[in-house]
């Protein structure tokens, strides 16, 4: 695990539709390093973000249990949309809270001040 400058990445675990996830959802600073390329001190900036996706499941029932099956599943997906929301807004707020904090100028400082004299 690489030592961060700064995280805002976060597990929210009571909140994780799918624990085994990990879904830590935010940005991280790796650094500030020499980087040759660029002839600089620089630092890596990523961010971890997620992407709608869907799953397909299916059952074989008799005719007529269709119904009570057709609305079984539909509450199910309405209990699953309803978990993921409540996951993606608590993760929202964090993000936004964030965001309020942060202080270019102050972090910029901070992370000059971490560079080693002789690389500086």
């Amino acid at each position: 695990m690489p030592e961060y400058a700064y995280s805002s990445k976060k597990v929210i675990e009571h909140h994780t539709v799918n624990p085994a996830l990990k879904r830590a959802l935010g940005v991280s600073v790796i650094g500030p390093f020499h980087h040759a390329g660029m002839n600089c001190e620089a630092v890596e900036v990523t961010f971890e973000t997620l992407i709608l996706n869907t799953k397909t499941f299916a059952t074989w029932k008799p005719v007529d249990e269709a119904a009570g099956e057709v609305e079984k599943m539909t509450q199910q997906i309405i209990e699953h949309i309803d978990e993921i929301v409540v996951e993606l807004t608590t993760h929202r707020h964090r993000l936004q809270y964030e965001l309020a904090r942060l202080d270019p100028k102050g972090f910029t400082e901070r992370l000059c001040a971490s560079i080693p004299a002789e690389a500086g």
